[in-house]
């Protein structure tokens, strides 16, 4: 046998031709790479890539496409609820299962409720009846005066006028 290795899947038993001798004469003990064999595997690569990055285009493409799709439907459905008589017909559900849900609660505090306020009415009234006439005899007072001003000039001149017409 030759003193060089050979190629396990050589079955010609002839040296491997990764570790012959540059083709410059330089015996590097370093492998060869064969110039074709790296343009076809950076071409298959290259092709590889590119058939892998049409289907991202295509699958990202369907899935904006479905998402655009869905939020149309989206937009949609809740523009039609937002209607007046469909909103109208939304609240009202609401309303009543509020009133179904929460009215007995309310009724029950309605009749502890009020007795307690009918009650206090009498002694409420005696105190904040004072508050409410000052109030009010403050706001009278401040237009009377505001009224008296405004027409003392128009007075004044209809009085004189009155009086010189009737001097006899």
């Amino acid at each position: 046998m030759s003193s060089q290795p050979t190629d396990p899947d050589n079955n010609s038993g002839a040296p491997d031709s990764s570790t012959q001798a540059d083709p410059t004469g330089s015996a590097s003990g370093t492998p060869k790479v064969d110039s074709q064999s790296a343009k076809e595997y950076v071409a298959a690569e290259l092709q590889r890539a590119k058939t892998g990055l049409r289907t991202l285009q295509i699958v990202g493409s369907l899935v904006v496409i479905g998402v655009g799709a869905y939020l149309l439907s989206v937009t949609s459905h809740f523009s039609d609820q937002m209607k007046p008589e469909n909103a109208a017909e939304i609240a009202e559900g609401i309303i009543n299962q509020q009133i179904e849900d929460k009215g007995p609660e309310v009724v029950r505090q309605i009749k502890e409720k009020v007795p307690e306020y009918i009650a206090q009415t009498p002694d409420y009234a005696l105190k904040e009846l004072p508050k409410y006439r000052i109030s009010a005899e403050d706001r009278i007072e401040t237009e009377m005066t505001k009224y008296c001003k405004e027409t003392s000039d128009q007075l004044g001149t209809h009085l004189g006028t009155f009086l010189d017409e009737h001097k006899d």
